[in-house]
């Protein structure tokens, strides 16, 4: 601490205005009066910057709200991960609300049992496509096999995730934490390199990632390295676009109650299709939702429009 209060002094607001509060308490223990300068400074800071990033946000979504024209039952969703458990969810869930959707998965077996699952709604379609964004290159044959599928994609849910094995992180090797990040995180990126730029202007990509970015649960510590990293990555991506398709992450701090956990599952745990509706909130009113990063945790969250909050900001 003393070394963090050491370069404070040293560099000034930028050093310490986005530390969260408990660690700026200590830094004031060590530093005193000086401190008290330096948080007059790092409040305006604070401020400016909290106000800076809310106003681009609510612009961009103040235009999409305006010139919004077609209905989202006249658009296509491009879910991938379609086939599992919370990939399932938001099928459903979109189907059920009249939009067609393109399910992506590897598995054709699965997407055929998807595929007969929500046969019965009549509005829109369901276009089983098979894939996956594991490599760029995959990414772009998806998007053309969607494309071709459905005639037109106008947003993508990547719901892609790899199977984790509890065990301490040291007894891991580097080329196992770099396959564990190459399924949860890379895959992400590809999509979003490969399908951002060619979404329509009033589009949006959302990521699904997991509650273990924020703490981590014993033995599960490349867990959390993977699902922190891709919080940052849908946080960086929505910073640098200024125009064009919306990006997010939707992050669940929730057990889910999906197809593979019924036998399991406890009644506090969302479950797969209260996870599509939460979805399909979102996609159909991204004005409720101006953070980048967006939380749910609790049954009570769903479908409810969420605050704007800059991380690290208070």
């Amino acid at each position: 601490m003393a070394q963090i209060a050491s370069g404070a002094r040293k560099w000034g607001p930028c050093a310490i205005a986005y530390l969260p509060d408990a660690t700026m308490s200590a830094i004031s223990v060590v530093m005193g009066r000086d401190f008290t300068c330096l948080m007059k400074v790092v409040a305006n800071r604070r401020t400016a910057g909290r106000n800076r990033a809310q106003t681009t946000q609510s612009d961009r979504l103040g235009a999409r709200q305006q010139n919004e024209s077609v209905r989202m039952t006249e658009k296509t969703l491009l879910v991938i991960g379609a086939t599992g458990d919370v990939g399932q969810g938001i099928s459903r869930s979109a189907r059920n609300m009249g939009w067609s959707v393109v399910g992506a998965a590897r598995n054709p077996t699965k997407l055929r049992d998807l595929a007969d699952s929500v046969a019965h709604i009549s509005s829109g379609k369901f276009h089983p496509c098979e894939g996956d964004v594991s490599t760029e290159s995959g990414a772009h044959d998806l998007w053309q096999a969607a494309i071709a599928a459905a005639g037109r994609v106008d947003a993508v849910v990547v719901s892609v995730n790899a199977p984790n094995r509890a065990c301490r992180l040291l007894d891991w090797t580097a080329e196992e934490l770099a396959d564990l990040f190459q399924a949860n995180l890379l895959s992400h990126f590809n999509a979003a390199r490969v399908m951002l730029p060619l979404l329509p202007d009033d589009g949006m990509l959302m990521g699904i990632g997991g509650g273990t970015a924020d703490f981590v649960i014993p033995a599960m510590a490349p867990l959390s390295m993977a699902q922190a990293a891709l919080r940052m990555m849908y946080r960086g991506l929505s910073r640098e676009r200024e125009q064009g398709a919306l990006v997010c992450e939707l992050m669940l701090a929730s057990m889910i109650n999906g197809a593979s956990k019924r036998d399991q599952a406890k009644p506090e745990w969302l479950t797969d299709d209260e996870i599509g509706r939460h979805v399909c909130a979102i996609l159909a009113n991204p004005g409720n939702f101006p953070d980048p990063v967006i939380k749910i945790a609790q049954r009570s969250d769903i479908g409810g429009p969420q605050p704007y909050h800059i991380e690290g900001l208070k």
